[in-house]
Formats: C-alpha cells, sequence, structure tokens
C-alpha cells in the first residue's frame, strides 16, 4: 500500500466489529506568544493549563468498545513551529511496569 491508498477499514486485518464507538472530537488551542514548552518529560510549564486534559478512551482490541483497566490522559497544543502532545498513562500497580528497550524500540520521554 502506498501513502496514497485510501485507508479500508473493510480490509481482512480490521475485524467487522459490530459495536459502535462514538465518534469524538478535541478541540485543542495555540499556545500564547512567548509561552513555551521544555521537553522534558514534565508537564508542569503552566503553558500547559490553555488546554483541558481528556481522555475517556475505549478499548479497541479485545473488548471493543469497552472502558480500559488503566486510565489515560491527553493534552495537545501547539506554537508557530511544534504541535506538543502530553500524555499521562495512569496504573494502579506501577511497580509492575517492566523497563527495558529492544532494539529498534524508539524511546518517547512523557510525564
Amino acid at each position: 500500500m502506498d501513502v496514497n491508498t485510501p485507508f479500508d477499514i473493510n480490509h481482512p486485518l480490521f475485524p467487522n466489529d459490530s459495536t459502535q464507538i462514538e465518534k469524538r472530537t478535541y478541540t485543542t488551542k495555540m499556545l500564547p506568544q512567548g509561552d513555551g514548552l521544555e521537553i522534558d518529560g514534565l508537564l508542569n510549564e503552566k503553558a500547559w493549563d490553555v488546554v483541558p486534559w481528556d481522555g475517556n478512551f475505549t478499548v479497541f482490541d479485545p473488548n471493543n468498545g469497552e472502558t480500559p483497566s488503566q486510565p489515560t490522559k491527553f493534552k495537545i497544543t501547539y506554537d508557530s513551529k511544534f504541535l506538543y502532545v502530553g500524555v499521562r498513562c495512569y496504573d494502579s500497580i506501577p511497580s509492575k511496569i517492566e523497563r527495558r528497550l529492544a532494539e529498534g524500540t524508539i524511546l518517547l520521554v512523557i510525564g
């Protein structure tokens, strides 16, 4: 498939699921002039307050449409040059999170 081929949700790789998922939108805002964000894995700059946290994700696989066992929240904002995405992934048992990198892994620092 080349990049100009439309995405086909009826392709056999995507199971035909009768669960209807409500489409949602997220409205973002541009950072105020002069405000910046440091890419450091922390989401503590005042500039992040320009947009609200959002979340309420649903599971796709294996239980399409169900509430996930662990919540995730995000924020999206931008300036004249960059798009910023902040993510908070919660875990009820953080001590069980494995920290390992495999060859070809891209490390994304999130807070």
